[in-house]
């Protein structure tokens, strides 16, 4: 409870000093919200900036490794910053810039300000209006007939000496791709950094697999390499594709690709991102990851689809992997006190061949207010030691369902429902556990049901609805212009895990459940408006105790 006060009071500390000068904000023109509307405005940009850089930023995310870029040189008023495919509904205005990383814009309404896309473009639609210019970074710039942009209409490359026009003819320039499942980014600028209790601080080189929509590149290299200080191990992931665009739509590209690999992995990579989680171990001496060693070579092919509203998926990959076990080597932190990190469990040792399908759709957009959209993936695994070889004998079925749902104008409504299923004799590395991040906040990590190991079936509801301060905006005594950069959030969450019968086919194990199983939690808060941030009490209901203290540098799905 303390660490997680001292990490609140810590980065409260460094967000506060004096700010960057990247996007200088100049005095707001607005008679209605003065000087301290220029406050606020400022200070959800430094914040969400310093959230991004700091957090995010441990492992690269700025989109498909572009250079570190200036929001907007003419930046005049507040900016709104957003990841992914973006749309500005018919009945909405943005009040000031807006730039959108990673992903197209969509704008139906109004935007009072400019507008930058970088790693997509902006779709201006008929009546809608930009009081101001339009710019895409490795993009371009789409104006419908009845649509008003004021200002100009830029178009340019993230790299200086390719022309954009040539790049767009010949299809040099990839595109991004980012859905809920898939991997963590490899850079930060190309440079990794993290730190955890089994490596210590780890540093290294990367570069994240590139998608060619356009074609342009016969086989596409990626890989990262670094180095485990305290582990004193290197770790390497090198791999190449070769990917064929489908069609002339530029939206669907089929992939062939083999990659080799050194990893420190883990299989709470869905509950916690490496970023929260390199933050957590080196400022509360909290790491809210287990973790064990997998080497190996895998080879897959795939099938992709980018589209303006969708994204999808299908993947089948063979895996030949060694797993072993890792112990703690560091128990540094710069808080926490005298805390100590947990103990790395041990896992199952051995070599484990397997098949592993994957297929996924995401219609998730963010939107002014909040994101919105249906985005459904599901993973099989399947190995077999006398069809493969190896030494584990097992089949697992995972599915994550989630909707993001608005509710007029103030109100959204987030949903996630995860379930998974086991048949065989599952190594731990693969069983299930509930508790902690990402999973039932109210409880401890992995402390659910707490007296059952090798779980092999799981139920996970995740549900939080989000309310915007804005609503208070008819309130003449209250200042409303304050709470607009803050969403109220609600949460409630349930879930149980259970170990049936290894013989148990996948559906069965889940008859007779009972509501005593679940276990539950309640909590509320307060959080950024782009859910780059948030700070909530999270009650657990089956027995009266202190509420935990839950801070999240992301959103929790």
């Amino acid at each position: 409870m303390k660490g997680h006060v001292m990490m609140l009071f810590l980065l409260l500390s460094l967000l506060l000093p004096p700010m960057s000068t990247e996007a200088q904000i100049q005095k707001h023109d607005s008679t209605r919200h003065g000087r301290n509307q220029d406050f606020w405005d400022r200070l959800e940009v430094e914040i969400n900036r310093f959230v991004q850089n700091a957090t995010s930023g441990f492992m690269y995310s700025a989109e498909d490794g572009h250079d570190s870029l200036s929001v907007d040189d003419r930046t005049d008023d507040s900016t709104i910053t957003y990841a992914g495919h973006t749309i500005i509904p018919a009945s909405d205005t943005a009040h000031g810039n807006v730039t959108v990383r990673g992903g197209d814009l969509t704008v139906l309404g109004k935007v009072e300000g400019d507008v930058l896309v970088v790693g997509g473009s902006p779709h201006v639609k008929d009546d809608a209006t930009i009081i101001g210019g339009a710019r895409a970074i490795d993009g371009d710039v789409i104006k419908d007939d009845g649509a008003i942009i004021s200002g100009g209409i830029d178009r340019t490359s993230s790299v200086s000496h390719i022309n954009y026009e040539e790049g767009r003819r010949f299809g040099q320039r990839p595109a991004p791709f980012r859905t809920p499942w898939v991997g963590e980014n490899p850079d930060l600028n190309n440079i990794m950094f993290r730190y955890n209790r089994v490596e210590g601080l780890f540093l290294g080189l990367g570069s994240e697999k590139k998608y060619y929509w356009n074609g342009g590149r016969d086989f596409s290299p990626f890989g990262s390499v670094g180095y485990g200080f305290s582990s004193h191990r290197w770790r390497f992931d090198l791999g190449i594709t070769r990917q064929i665009p489908l069609f002339a739509t530029h939206h669907q590209l089929l992939e062939f690709g083999v990659e080799g690999y050194s990893l420190t992995d883990s299989k709470d990579r869905w509950r916690i991102n490496l970023h929260e989680n390199t933050a957590a171990a080196l400022f509360i001496h909290e790491d809210f990851r287990d973790y064990f060693e997998r080497e190996g070579i895998t080879v897959h092919s795939a099938y992709y689809l980018k589209d303006e509203d969708l994204s999808a998926e299908g993947r089948i990959a063979y895996l030949v992997d060694r797993y072993e076990s890792l112990n703690n080597k560091t128990d540094w932190s710069l808080f926490g006190g005298s805390k100590v990190f947990r103990e790395n469990p041990r896992i199952d040792e051995g070599r484990m061949h397997s098949v592993v399908a994957l297929a996924g759709f995401s219609t998730v957009n963010s939107t002014h207010s909040a994101p919105q959209g249906w985005s459904v993936h599901a993973t099989a695994e399947f190995a077999d030691r006398n069809s493969f070889g190896g030494d584990f004998t097992f089949n697992q079925l995972i599915a994550d369902i989630r909707r993001y749902q608005p509710i007029g104008r103030y109100n959204n409504l987030n949903v996630r429902l995860r379930v998974g299923t086991s048949y065989g004799d599952v190594p731990r590395q693969k069983s299930f556990e509930l508790g902690g991040f990402g999973t039932l906040p109210g409880y401890p990590f992995k402390s659910v049901p707490g007296d059952t190991l090798g779980s092999n079936r799981m139920i996970l509801l995740n549900t939080e609805y989000l309310v915007n301060g804005d609503f208070l905006e008819d309130l003449s005594f209250w200042p409303s212009w304050i709470m607009r950069h803050f969403n109220l959030v609600f949460l409630a969450d349930a879930g149980l895990v259970r170990t049936v019968a290894s013989n148990a086919t996948l559906t069965q194990g889940f008859g007779g459940i009972t509501f005593d199983e679940f276990r539950s939690d309640l909590g509320v808060g307060v959080g950024s408006r782009n859910g780059s941030f948030r700070f909530a009490l999270v009650w657990r209901t089956d027995k009266a105790e202190s509420p935990r203290i839950v801070l999240r540098l992301a959103e929790p799905f």
